[in-house]
């Protein structure tokens, strides 16, 4: 009992997440499910860590749905480790998925995800990856300068924020506030940041990356290429 799969997804580390109870497999409700939960049942499947994957993003099920109100600490080795309800007042359409690290990500590590517009990978809800789970940053004080340090680090040119209200709210812990990056950090974490965490996932920040300088026809002001 408590053996997890993913199915129903493109690929095999992304999924909606089913769990084994009492010989039957059934499916996991999103309510109060985050990127804490979704990493311990990613490192249960044998993967470094992982994010929930909403459920408007994954394939409805048609089985019991055995989990409610999952709550992890981060720390269990297994889902069914953690504390949650039996019974629940979901449907298939609140069915969890996740989004399992193919590669193991190193502290600092950055992503995007979330986009609002046909899943594009070079934007979306900027999260980091601290303490051995992905996270979020929060957008007060984060700038195009901000932007530009991480886009940089995710292979990008350049970049500019993208204000909370315009992506997906993200879950789990908020791990930077008040970033303030010069635009020379090679990392986001290389930022000064401030330790009191006073924010909510409505202002969790997304950034939109490019290749190269844009112009305004872009969305930014024009940059010259001094290289």
């Amino acid at each position: 009992m408590g053996d997890l799969r993913i199915i129903g997804g493109s690929q095999e580390n992304k999924g909606r997440l089913e769990i084994l109870y009492n010989d039957t497999w059934g499916t996991v409700c999103d309510d109060d499910f985050d990127n804490i939960d979704a990493s311990v049942a990613c490192r249960q499947l044998g993967y470094c860590s992982g994010i929930l994957l909403r459920s408007e993003f994954v394939n409805d099920g048609n089985e019991t749905i055995w989990l409610d109100d999952v709550t992890c600490s981060g720390n269990e080795s297994r889902l069914i480790d953690c504390t949650y309800d039996k019974s629940h007042n979901c449907h298939h359409g609140e069915d969890v998925g996740i989004d399992c690290d193919v590669i193991c990500p190193d502290t600092g590590d950055l992503r995007l995800v979330d986009s609002t517009t046909s899943m594009r990978r070079d934007e979306g809800r900027l999260e980091i990856y601290l303490n051995r789970v992905w996270g979020t940053v929060c957008e007060h004080e984060f700038d195009d300068i901000d932007a530009a340090v991480a886009c940089r680090q995710l292979g990008y040119r350049t970049g500019k924020a993208i204000r909370y209200g315009l992506i997906y709210d993200g879950t789990g812990p908020i791990w930077l506030n008040s970033l303030r990056c010069n635009g020379t950090e090679s990392k986001l974490t290389d930022c000064s940041n401030s330790d009191t965490n006073y924010c909510s996932h409505y202002r969790d920040v997304g950034i939109q990356c490019l290749l190269n300088y844009p112009t305004k026809e872009h969305g930014f002001e024009s940059i010259s290429d001094t290289s």
